[in-house]
Protein backbone atom coordinates (compact mmCIF):
# COMPACT_ATOMS: atom_id res chain seq x y z
CA UNK A 1 0.00 0.00 0.00
CA UNK A 2 1.45 3.38 -1.02
CA UNK A 3 2.14 6.09 1.55
CA UNK A 4 -0.57 8.24 -0.08
CA UNK A 5 -3.18 5.50 0.33
CA UNK A 6 -2.26 5.14 3.99
CA UNK A 7 -2.62 8.93 4.48
CA UNK A 8 -5.86 9.02 2.52
CA UNK A 9 -7.43 6.17 4.51
CA UNK A 10 -6.38 7.94 7.73
CA UNK A 11 -8.05 11.14 6.54
CA UNK A 12 -11.26 9.26 5.71
CA UNK A 13 -11.31 7.61 9.14
CA UNK A 14 -10.73 10.93 10.88
CA UNK A 15 -13.33 12.57 8.63
CA UNK A 16 -15.85 9.91 9.58
CA UNK A 17 -15.22 10.73 13.21
CA UNK A 18 -15.66 14.42 12.47
CA UNK A 19 -18.94 14.24 10.54
CA UNK A 20 -20.53 11.07 11.93
CA UNK A 21 -19.52 10.72 15.60
CA UNK A 22 -22.00 11.74 18.29
CA UNK A 23 -21.16 15.09 19.86
CA UNK A 24 -19.87 15.19 23.42
CA UNK A 25 -22.45 16.12 26.01
CA UNK A 26 -22.67 19.82 26.79
CA UNK A 27 -23.07 18.85 30.45
CA UNK A 28 -19.64 17.21 30.70
CA UNK A 29 -17.45 18.84 33.30
CA UNK A 30 -14.85 21.19 31.85
CA UNK A 31 -11.24 20.12 32.47
CA UNK A 32 -9.12 22.07 34.92
CA UNK A 33 -5.82 23.74 34.12
CA UNK A 34 -4.08 21.60 36.74
CA UNK A 35 -5.44 18.33 35.33
CA UNK A 36 -4.39 19.23 31.79
CA UNK A 37 -0.92 20.32 32.95
CA UNK A 38 -0.43 17.01 34.78
CA UNK A 39 -1.33 15.03 31.66
CA UNK A 40 0.98 17.17 29.50
CA UNK A 41 3.85 16.33 31.89
CA UNK A 42 3.06 12.63 31.45
CA UNK A 43 3.66 12.96 27.70
CA UNK A 44 7.38 12.57 28.47
CA UNK A 45 6.97 9.74 31.00
CA UNK A 46 9.67 7.10 30.72
CA UNK A 47 6.96 4.45 30.40
CA UNK A 48 5.52 4.35 26.86
CA UNK A 49 2.25 2.98 28.23
CA UNK A 50 1.87 6.02 30.49
CA UNK A 51 2.63 8.36 27.60
CA UNK A 52 -0.05 6.73 25.48
CA UNK A 53 -2.54 6.84 28.35
CA UNK A 54 -1.91 10.58 28.76
CA UNK A 55 -2.52 11.14 25.04
CA UNK A 56 -5.83 9.29 25.18
CA UNK A 57 -6.96 11.06 28.34
CA UNK A 58 -6.20 14.47 26.85
CA UNK A 59 -8.17 13.59 23.73
CA UNK A 60 -11.05 12.31 25.85
CA UNK A 61 -11.25 15.72 27.54
CA UNK A 62 -12.55 17.09 24.25
CA UNK A 63 -12.05 20.48 22.56
CA UNK A 64 -12.64 22.32 25.85
CA UNK A 65 -9.08 21.33 26.75
CA UNK A 66 -7.58 23.23 23.81
CA UNK A 67 -7.27 26.63 25.56
CA UNK A 68 -5.42 24.93 28.41
CA UNK A 69 -2.81 23.19 26.27
CA UNK A 70 0.62 24.72 25.66
CA UNK A 71 1.89 25.54 22.20
CA UNK A 72 4.76 23.55 20.72
CA UNK A 73 7.03 26.58 21.17
CA UNK A 74 6.45 26.38 24.92
CA UNK A 75 7.81 22.83 25.09
CA UNK A 76 11.47 21.80 25.02
CA UNK A 77 11.16 18.03 24.67
CA UNK A 78 10.82 16.73 21.10
CA UNK A 79 8.95 13.69 22.42
CA UNK A 80 6.51 15.95 24.21
CA UNK A 81 6.03 18.07 21.07
CA UNK A 82 5.35 14.96 18.98
CA UNK A 83 2.72 13.68 21.42
CA UNK A 84 1.15 17.13 21.73
CA UNK A 85 0.83 17.30 17.93
CA UNK A 86 -1.21 14.09 18.02
CA UNK A 87 -3.44 15.49 20.74
CA UNK A 88 -3.99 18.80 18.97
CA UNK A 89 -4.85 17.12 15.66
CA UNK A 90 -7.45 14.87 17.28
CA UNK A 91 -8.99 17.67 19.37
CA UNK A 92 -9.23 19.99 16.38
CA UNK A 93 -11.06 17.32 14.40
CA UNK A 94 -13.49 16.89 17.30
CA UNK A 95 -13.86 20.66 17.38
CA UNK A 96 -14.82 20.64 13.69
CA UNK A 97 -17.49 18.07 14.50
CA UNK A 98 -18.91 20.34 17.19
CA UNK A 99 -18.83 23.47 15.04
CA UNK A 100 -20.08 21.79 11.84
CA UNK A 101 -22.45 19.05 13.01
CA UNK A 102 -24.12 16.91 10.33
CA UNK A 103 -27.55 18.02 9.11
CA UNK A 104 -28.98 14.89 7.45
CA UNK A 105 -31.75 15.26 4.89
CA UNK A 106 -34.45 12.68 4.16
CA UNK A 107 -36.83 13.13 1.23
CA UNK A 108 -38.71 10.05 0.07
CA UNK A 109 -41.59 9.53 -2.32
CA UNK A 110 -43.15 11.98 -4.76
CA UNK A 111 -42.67 15.72 -4.42
CA UNK A 112 -43.41 18.96 -6.23
CA UNK A 113 -40.28 21.06 -6.58
CA UNK A 114 -41.40 23.92 -4.31
CA UNK A 115 -42.40 21.46 -1.56
CA UNK A 116 -39.10 19.60 -1.86
CA UNK A 117 -37.12 22.84 -1.57
CA UNK A 118 -39.16 23.94 1.44
CA UNK A 119 -38.56 20.65 3.23
CA UNK A 120 -34.89 20.73 2.27
CA UNK A 121 -34.58 24.19 3.88
CA UNK A 122 -36.36 22.97 7.01
CA UNK A 123 -34.04 20.00 7.47
CA UNK A 124 -30.72 21.50 6.35
CA UNK A 125 -31.17 25.17 7.20
CA UNK A 126 -30.20 26.08 3.61
CA UNK A 127 -32.67 27.98 1.45
CA UNK A 128 -32.52 27.29 -2.28
CA UNK A 129 -34.43 29.64 -4.58
CA UNK A 130 -36.25 28.55 -7.71
CA UNK A 131 -35.16 31.05 -10.37
CA UNK A 132 -36.18 29.15 -13.47
CA UNK A 133 -37.70 31.22 -16.24
CA UNK A 134 -39.97 28.36 -17.23
CA UNK A 135 -41.61 26.80 -14.20
CA UNK A 136 -43.47 23.84 -15.63
CA UNK A 137 -44.25 21.59 -12.70
CA UNK A 138 -43.45 17.91 -12.67
CA UNK A 139 -43.55 15.34 -9.94
CA UNK A 140 -40.13 14.45 -8.56
CA UNK A 141 -39.41 10.94 -7.36
CA UNK A 142 -36.86 11.06 -4.56
CA UNK A 143 -35.31 8.34 -2.42
CA UNK A 144 -33.01 10.23 -0.07
CA UNK A 145 -32.27 8.86 3.39
CA UNK A 146 -30.05 10.83 5.78
CA UNK A 147 -27.95 12.38 3.00
CA UNK A 148 -26.04 15.65 3.03
CA UNK A 149 -27.45 18.92 1.71
CA UNK A 150 -25.33 18.68 -1.45
CA UNK A 151 -26.42 15.13 -2.18
CA UNK A 152 -30.04 16.20 -1.71
CA UNK A 153 -29.93 19.30 -3.94
CA UNK A 154 -28.05 17.42 -6.66
CA UNK A 155 -30.67 14.67 -6.60
CA UNK A 156 -33.48 17.23 -6.73
CA UNK A 157 -31.83 19.04 -9.64
CA UNK A 158 -31.36 15.79 -11.54
CA UNK A 159 -34.98 14.73 -11.04
CA UNK A 160 -36.27 18.20 -12.04
CA UNK A 161 -33.80 18.45 -14.97
CA UNK A 162 -32.47 21.83 -13.79
CA UNK A 163 -29.08 23.33 -12.96
CA UNK A 164 -27.71 24.40 -9.57
CA UNK A 165 -26.13 27.89 -9.56
CA UNK A 166 -23.71 29.01 -6.85
CA UNK A 167 -22.79 32.35 -8.42
CA UNK A 168 -25.89 34.52 -8.13
CA UNK A 169 -25.23 38.22 -7.51
CA UNK A 170 -27.07 38.18 -4.19
CA UNK A 171 -25.10 35.18 -2.94
CA UNK A 172 -27.90 32.60 -2.77
CA UNK A 173 -28.05 29.06 -4.11
CA UNK A 174 -30.52 28.94 -6.98
CA UNK A 175 -32.04 26.50 -9.44
CA UNK A 176 -31.92 27.63 -13.07
CA UNK A 177 -33.40 26.27 -16.27
CA UNK A 178 -31.94 22.97 -17.44
CA UNK A 179 -30.96 20.70 -18.84
CA UNK A 180 -29.30 19.12 -15.84
CA UNK A 181 -25.60 18.36 -16.28
CA UNK A 182 -24.22 15.50 -14.22
CA UNK A 183 -20.64 16.23 -13.15
CA UNK A 184 -18.13 13.92 -11.48
CA UNK A 185 -18.69 14.65 -7.80
CA UNK A 186 -17.18 13.85 -4.40
CA UNK A 187 -19.13 14.61 -1.22
CA UNK A 188 -17.71 15.23 2.23
CA UNK A 189 -20.03 16.47 5.00
CA UNK A 190 -20.98 20.10 4.27
CA UNK A 191 -18.62 20.20 1.27
CA UNK A 192 -18.87 19.13 -2.36
CA UNK A 193 -16.05 18.83 -4.89
CA UNK A 194 -16.82 18.52 -8.61
CA UNK A 195 -14.74 18.24 -11.78
CA UNK A 196 -15.73 21.23 -13.89
CA UNK A 197 -13.32 21.05 -16.79
CA UNK A 198 -10.56 18.91 -18.33
CA UNK A 199 -8.20 20.35 -20.93
CA UNK A 200 -5.14 18.91 -22.65
CA UNK A 201 -2.59 21.65 -23.39
CA UNK A 202 0.33 21.43 -25.80
CA UNK A 203 2.62 24.32 -24.82
CA UNK A 204 4.87 24.87 -27.82
CA UNK A 205 7.08 27.44 -26.10
CA UNK A 206 7.67 25.44 -22.92
CA UNK A 207 7.69 22.20 -24.92
CA UNK A 208 5.40 20.57 -22.38
CA UNK A 209 2.15 18.64 -22.46
CA UNK A 210 -0.27 19.18 -19.60
CA UNK A 211 -3.60 17.94 -18.43
CA UNK A 212 -5.42 20.76 -16.61
CA UNK A 213 -8.27 19.63 -14.36
CA UNK A 214 -10.48 22.33 -12.86
CA UNK A 215 -12.03 21.38 -9.53
CA UNK A 216 -14.80 23.34 -7.84
CA UNK A 217 -15.20 23.10 -4.08
CA UNK A 218 -18.47 24.31 -2.58
CA UNK A 219 -19.63 24.60 1.03
CA UNK A 220 -22.95 24.97 2.80
CA UNK A 221 -23.79 28.64 3.47
CA UNK A 222 -23.56 28.13 7.25
CA UNK A 223 -19.79 27.79 6.82
CA UNK A 224 -18.01 31.15 6.58
CA UNK A 225 -14.80 30.60 4.57
CA UNK A 226 -11.67 32.73 4.57
CA UNK A 227 -8.90 30.80 2.85
CA UNK A 228 -8.64 27.89 0.43
CA UNK A 229 -5.48 26.11 -0.67
CA UNK A 230 -4.72 26.84 -4.30
CA UNK A 231 -3.21 23.38 -4.62
CA UNK A 232 -4.76 20.47 -2.71
CA UNK A 233 -2.55 18.34 -0.49
CA UNK A 234 -1.51 14.77 -1.21
CA UNK A 235 -2.85 14.71 -4.76
CA UNK A 236 -2.47 11.25 -6.30
CA UNK A 237 -3.36 10.35 -9.87
CA UNK A 238 -3.39 6.93 -11.51
CA UNK A 239 -4.04 6.09 -15.13
CA UNK A 240 -6.38 3.28 -16.18
CA UNK A 241 -3.54 0.80 -15.75
CA UNK A 242 -2.96 1.98 -12.15
CA UNK A 243 0.33 3.68 -13.00
CA UNK A 244 0.89 6.71 -10.80
CA UNK A 245 1.35 10.05 -12.55
CA UNK A 246 3.72 12.62 -10.99
CA UNK A 247 2.03 15.66 -9.45
CA UNK A 248 3.60 18.91 -8.25
CA UNK A 249 2.35 20.21 -4.89
CA UNK A 250 3.23 23.89 -5.00
CA UNK A 251 0.79 26.62 -4.06
CA UNK A 252 -0.46 28.90 -1.34
CA UNK A 253 -3.85 29.99 -0.10
CA UNK A 254 -6.40 32.19 -1.80
CA UNK A 255 -9.07 34.35 -0.18
CA UNK A 256 -12.61 32.99 -0.65
CA UNK A 257 -14.45 35.23 1.79
CA UNK A 258 -18.09 35.83 0.89
CA UNK A 259 -18.24 33.03 -1.67
CA UNK A 260 -20.23 29.79 -1.86
CA UNK A 261 -17.67 28.02 -4.03
CA UNK A 262 -14.25 28.44 -5.62
CA UNK A 263 -12.33 26.78 -8.43
CA UNK A 264 -8.81 25.41 -8.42
CA UNK A 265 -6.77 24.18 -11.37
CA UNK A 266 -4.65 21.06 -11.11
CA UNK A 267 -1.77 21.02 -13.59
CA UNK A 268 -0.79 17.43 -14.33
CA UNK A 269 1.59 15.94 -16.87
CA UNK A 270 -0.41 14.76 -19.87
CA UNK A 271 -0.82 10.97 -19.85
CA UNK A 272 0.37 9.00 -22.89
CA UNK A 273 -2.05 9.03 -25.83
CA UNK A 274 -2.77 5.38 -25.19
CA UNK A 275 -4.40 6.29 -21.87
CA UNK A 276 -8.13 6.96 -22.33
CA UNK A 277 -9.12 7.47 -18.72
CA UNK A 278 -7.74 8.24 -15.27
CA UNK A 279 -8.27 5.34 -12.95
CA UNK A 280 -8.40 7.63 -9.93
CA UNK A 281 -7.84 11.22 -8.85
CA UNK A 282 -7.57 11.89 -5.13
CA UNK A 283 -6.45 14.60 -2.79
CA UNK A 284 -7.40 16.82 0.10
CA UNK A 285 -8.31 20.49 0.35
CA UNK A 286 -7.92 22.49 3.53
CA UNK A 287 -10.46 25.27 3.98
CA UNK A 288 -10.07 27.84 6.74
CA UNK A 289 -13.25 29.36 8.11
CA UNK A 290 -15.88 29.35 10.84
CA UNK A 291 -18.95 27.19 11.31
CA UNK A 292 -21.15 29.97 12.68
CA UNK A 293 -21.47 33.65 13.51
CA UNK A 294 -21.74 34.72 17.15
CA UNK A 295 -23.87 37.69 18.22
CA UNK A 296 -22.89 39.68 21.30
CA UNK A 297 -25.53 41.95 22.85
CA UNK A 298 -24.08 44.73 25.02
CA UNK A 299 -25.70 47.38 27.17
CA UNK A 300 -26.63 50.87 26.03
CA UNK A 301 -23.88 53.33 25.13
CA UNK A 302 -24.35 55.46 28.24
CA UNK A 303 -24.05 52.39 30.49
CA UNK A 304 -21.00 51.12 28.62
CA UNK A 305 -19.30 54.45 29.09
CA UNK A 306 -19.70 54.30 32.87
CA UNK A 307 -19.43 50.55 33.57
CA UNK A 308 -16.19 48.84 32.47
CA UNK A 309 -17.39 45.38 33.52
CA UNK A 310 -20.30 45.53 31.08
CA UNK A 311 -17.88 46.01 28.18
CA UNK A 312 -16.58 42.40 28.11
CA UNK A 313 -18.37 39.21 27.03
CA UNK A 314 -17.33 35.67 26.12
CA UNK A 315 -19.01 33.01 23.99
CA UNK A 316 -17.56 29.62 23.04
CA UNK A 317 -14.03 30.73 23.83
CA UNK A 318 -14.31 33.99 21.85
CA UNK A 319 -13.86 37.16 23.92
CA UNK A 320 -15.10 40.58 22.82
CA UNK A 321 -13.93 43.59 24.83
CA UNK A 322 -15.30 47.01 24.02
CA UNK A 323 -13.34 50.16 24.70
CA UNK A 324 -14.94 53.08 26.49
CA UNK A 325 -17.25 54.67 23.90
CA UNK A 326 -16.17 58.07 22.65
CA UNK A 327 -19.37 60.10 22.22
CA UNK A 328 -19.20 63.55 20.68
CA UNK A 329 -21.76 65.65 18.87
CA UNK A 330 -20.29 64.83 15.48
CA UNK A 331 -19.12 61.25 15.93
CA UNK A 332 -19.54 58.17 18.11
CA UNK A 333 -16.68 55.67 18.18
CA UNK A 334 -16.68 52.21 19.76
CA UNK A 335 -13.57 50.03 19.77
CA UNK A 336 -13.80 46.23 19.79
CA UNK A 337 -10.91 43.99 20.83
CA UNK A 338 -11.30 40.35 19.76
CA UNK A 339 -9.46 37.47 21.39
CA UNK A 340 -9.68 33.95 19.93
CA UNK A 341 -8.23 30.67 21.23
CA UNK A 342 -4.52 30.49 20.48
CA UNK A 343 -4.56 27.04 18.86
CA UNK A 344 -6.56 28.32 15.90
CA UNK A 345 -5.40 28.66 12.27
CA UNK A 346 -2.39 30.82 11.47
CA UNK A 347 -2.92 33.84 9.24
CA UNK A 348 -0.19 35.72 7.40
CA UNK A 349 0.08 39.48 7.85
CA UNK A 350 -1.69 40.07 4.53
CA UNK A 351 -4.54 37.64 5.33
CA UNK A 352 -7.63 38.67 7.25
CA UNK A 353 -10.36 36.90 9.21
CA UNK A 354 -12.48 39.94 10.14
CA UNK A 355 -14.36 40.47 6.88
CA UNK A 356 -17.63 39.07 8.24
CA UNK A 357 -17.49 41.14 11.43
CA UNK A 358 -20.18 43.71 12.02
CA UNK A 359 -21.03 46.27 14.69
CA UNK A 360 -24.34 48.09 14.74
CA UNK A 361 -26.55 49.89 17.23
CA UNK A 362 -29.96 48.46 18.14
CA UNK A 363 -32.63 50.82 19.42
CA UNK A 364 -33.90 49.77 22.85
CA UNK A 365 -37.49 50.38 21.77
CA UNK A 366 -38.50 49.02 18.39
CA UNK A 367 -36.35 47.21 15.86
CA UNK A 368 -34.39 50.05 14.23
CA UNK A 369 -30.74 49.38 13.45
CA UNK A 370 -28.04 52.00 13.11
CA UNK A 371 -25.07 50.71 11.04
CA UNK A 372 -21.52 51.98 11.41
CA UNK A 373 -22.19 54.83 8.99
CA UNK A 374 -18.77 56.35 9.61
CA UNK A 375 -16.92 53.21 8.56
CA UNK A 376 -14.31 51.34 10.57
CA UNK A 377 -10.56 51.20 10.99
CA UNK A 378 -8.45 48.14 11.79
CA UNK A 379 -5.97 49.15 14.48
CA UNK A 380 -4.20 45.78 14.65
CA UNK A 381 -4.76 42.19 13.63
CA UNK A 382 -3.08 38.82 14.15
CA UNK A 383 -3.98 35.14 13.95
CA UNK A 384 -6.07 35.22 17.12
CA UNK A 385 -6.45 38.88 18.05
CA UNK A 386 -7.75 42.04 16.41
CA UNK A 387 -8.62 45.59 17.42
CA UNK A 388 -11.18 47.43 15.29
CA UNK A 389 -12.78 50.85 15.74
CA UNK A 390 -16.31 51.48 14.47
CA UNK A 391 -17.65 54.95 13.79
CA UNK A 392 -21.24 56.22 13.77
CA UNK A 393 -22.42 59.50 12.26
CA UNK A 394 -25.83 60.91 11.34
CA UNK A 395 -27.16 60.24 7.84
CA UNK A 396 -30.11 62.57 7.56
CA UNK A 397 -31.19 61.68 4.01
CA UNK A 398 -31.51 58.07 5.24
CA UNK A 399 -33.29 59.29 8.39
CA UNK A 400 -30.49 57.97 10.60
CA UNK A 401 -30.07 60.27 13.60
CA UNK A 402 -28.20 59.10 16.69
CA UNK A 403 -30.02 61.09 19.34
CA UNK A 404 -29.34 59.94 22.90
CA UNK A 405 -26.71 57.26 23.75
CA UNK A 406 -29.24 55.80 26.20
CA UNK A 407 -31.45 54.80 23.24
CA UNK A 408 -28.96 52.43 21.63
CA UNK A 409 -27.51 49.04 22.57
CA UNK A 410 -24.27 47.90 20.98
CA UNK A 411 -24.53 44.69 18.92
CA UNK A 412 -21.51 42.84 17.63
CA UNK A 413 -21.25 39.91 15.23
CA UNK A 414 -18.04 37.93 14.84
CA UNK A 415 -17.20 34.41 13.63
CA UNK A 416 -17.18 31.54 16.06
CA UNK A 417 -14.16 29.29 16.52
CA UNK A 418 -11.87 29.47 13.48
CA UNK A 419 -11.25 26.09 11.89
CA UNK A 420 -8.93 24.43 9.40
CA UNK A 421 -11.19 21.82 7.82
CA UNK A 422 -9.71 18.92 5.81
CA UNK A 423 -11.87 18.10 2.78
CA UNK A 424 -10.75 14.87 1.06
CA UNK A 425 -12.00 14.11 -2.44
CA UNK A 426 -11.82 11.05 -4.68
CA UNK A 427 -12.84 10.42 -8.27
CA UNK A 428 -12.70 7.18 -10.23
CA UNK A 429 -12.75 6.35 -13.91
CA UNK A 430 -12.34 9.91 -15.16
CA UNK A 431 -12.50 10.18 -18.95
CA UNK A 432 -9.84 12.26 -20.73
CA UNK A 433 -10.52 14.92 -23.38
Amino acid sequence: MTSFRIRFISVLVLSFLVFASPARSAEEKAPTKEAVAALVRQLIDSDATERERAVKELINLGPSALPLLPTEDELSSETQKKQLTRVLKALKLLQIQQELPPRPVTLEGEWLLDKALADLAKQSGVKVEDRRRTKAEKTLKLDLKAVTFWQAIDAIAKSANVQVSLYQRDGVIALLDGPHIALPVSYHGPFRVTIQRKVLVDDLIAESHQLIVTLEIAWEPRFRPYLLETTPKSVAVEDDAKHELPVAEDGGKSAVEGKLAASVELHLPAPPRSVARLGSLRGEFTVTGAGEMLTFTFDTLDQLKDDAKSREQKQKGVVVRLGKPVLTDDLWTVEAQLDYPRHGPKFESFQSWIGYNEMYLQRTVGDQRFPNTGGYSVESTGSNRAVIRYHFIDKRPEKLTRGSPADWRVMYKTPGILLEVPVPFAFKDVSLP
